[in-house]
């Protein structure tokens, strides 16, 4: 936190800055953050998906997908895992199989796009 405090000696400092400086100020530091049990599996559950449907994308690709589509979070039931899934499962296709993909738009016929 000694950099807050050379890089804005001239400035007033933020409300965030403030906080991070009496966080850093405390003994032992700030307190670290800890996933819970529940986070850390749903955190695995989606490397894995990505793992299977995400093959042959960088790590950095893979790991802005998964920003992007982010897993349902602990408190979601099972059916808001599986709408997860099948959303994955069809934005992934767009990355990895977009030869198949551009067949089927190519095979499908035009269709007029109207106004509510």
């Amino acid at each position: 936190m000694h950099a807050i405090r050379v890089d804005h000696a001239s400035k007033p400092l933020s409300p965030l800055d403030k906080i991070r400086l009496r966080a850093s100020e405390r003994p032992g530091g700030p307190p670290p953050h800890e996933p819970s049990e529940a986070h850390r599996a749903l955190d695995e559950m989606a490397r894995f998906v990505a793992g299977q449907y995400l093959k042959g994308a960088s790590p950095v690709v893979t790991d802005d997908f998964l920003w992007a589509v982010p897993p349902p979070g602990p408190a979601e039931n099972d059916e808001q895992d599986l709408v997860w899934l099948s959303k994955f499962m069809g934005l992934a296709a767009l990355l990895t199989r977009c030869d198949e993909v551009q067949k089927v738009l190519d095979e499908s016929p035009w269709q007029a796009v109207q106004s509510v």
